[in-house]
């Protein structure tokens, strides 16, 4: 008997693209959300001692203006700044866990965590679309109306990544990864 409640498998089909001003000026205020939004985190840990998760941070930082009067939430599309937050929201989870754990058996460490770090200011810090906010089509991942990004060997995996759920670009050295994350 086969169960009904089989769970789907995520693959991941991988290509590189080379340097986009778009990209790279999208992947920069990626870099400048997270870098903002920990900002606000470690500002209220320390006054307060007080985490600020991923819900409230996402209110805050849809009002947050940057020096320059914009504000990073806005300038990528929503569900990506989301992604970003909550990013960051699973990598204070992480460092929260690791304390605790260290707390207990300091011998699994070779030193005590470390809280999230800022990112080097001007660097570019990945992208994460989803299926809402991208689709795929003919040879072309389209991010925006003026923004595409050519899938190489389109034909042998057009099946598969049709059903894509998840978009992530990691800026890598002058070119950027594409990963299509998708359901099998």
């Amino acid at each position: 008997k086969i169960s009904k409640n089989v769970k789907n498998m995520q693959l991941t089909y991988k290509f590189k693209t080379n340097f986009n001003e778009q990209l790279s000026r999208l992947c920069k205020t990626s870099n400048n959300l997270y870098n903002q939004a920990n900002y606000i985190i470690k500002k209220e840990l320390n006054q307060n001692k007080k985490w600020t998760r991923y819900h409230q941070l996402n209110s805050i930082m849809q009002q947050t203006k940057t020096l320059e009067d914009d504000i990073n939430y806005r300038l990528l599309k929503a569900q990506t700044s989301q992604q970003i937050l909550k990013q960051l929201d699973k990598n204070w989870s992480s460092y929260f866990k690791s304390l605790k754990e260290y707390k207990i058996h300091k011998e699994k460490f070779k030193a005590c965590p470390r809280p999230p770090n800022f990112r080097k200011k001007g660097s570019e810090h990945l992208l994460i679309y989803t299926n809402q906010n991208c689709k795929i089509e003919d040879h072309y991942l389209v991010l925006s109306k003026d923004l595409k990004i050519y899938i190489p060997q389109f034909e042998q995996y057009k099946d598969r990544i049709s059903k894509f759920q998840q978009v992530r670009i990691l800026p890598r050295y002058g070119s950027y990864v594409v990963e299509i994350i998708y359901d099998v």
